[in-house]
């Protein structure tokens, strides 16, 4: 699983070289030194066994890493200036419809059985909403490149919460990992874009 992460956080990268290739950022040692240095950080914090690789989970988490860089530049292409939200909430509703047909064509979908379950169930298209309407105002407002590269984060804050809330342990290797990813994101961050 941590290897299947690792891949789909090939995406701010993917971004940004297809922001460099499409003239739409300038290429810059820094940006390419923070983008290295976060997508390590990641493979640290994420403490990743390559060892236990399977083909058929690489290909679908580079396929995954591709789509997302292109919903993200192509959001940030057909967007601008403009407001995401309806276009969020059709995304969502189609990804919701196509969940449920696969979950009753399978009849593989089992409810939960306590309240914090159904708490849990009932709150994530709530809280994945308002996380998608911000990385998508992001996207337009900051660019792709921009908010790929902050967006390294998120994987380091899903395995601080695991400690914090789940009392998982992180070994040294793993705060390391984080830290190189904070370090990334301060030191080498994209500058801010300037008004047309």
């Amino acid at each position: 699983m941590p290897l299947a992460v690792l891949i789909f956080y090939l995406w701010p990268a993917i971004t940004t070289f297809a922001s460099w290739l499409l003239g739409k950022d300038r290429f810059r040692w820094p940006r390419l030194l923070g983008l290295l240095a976060a997508f390590s950080g990641v493979a640290l914090a994420l403490n990743v066994d390559s060892s236990a690789a399977q083909a058929k989970g690489v290909w679908l988490a580079l396929a995954s890493a591709l789509a997302w860089s292109a919903v993200f530049m192509l959001a940030g292409h057909f967007f601008h200036g403009r407001d995401t939200r309806p276009a969020t909430l059709r995304m969502a509703i189609t990804a919701g419809t196509v969940f449920v047909a696969a979950s009753v064509i399978s009849r593989d979908f089992v409810l939960p059985l306590s309240a914090a379950g159904w708490s849990g169930l009932l709150g994530v298209p709530f809280f994945y909403a308002f996380g998608m309407i911000g990385v998508f105002l992001a996207s337009v407002r900051l660019g792709a490149m921009r908010t790929g590269f902050f967006m390294n984060f998120e994987p380091i804050a899903a395995v601080l919460l695991s400690a914090l809330i789940l009392g998982q342990t992180l070994q040294p290797i793993q705060l390391a990992g984080a830290a190189l990813v904070i370090g990334a994101l301060f030191l080498f961050r994209p500058p801010p874009q300037l008004p047309h």
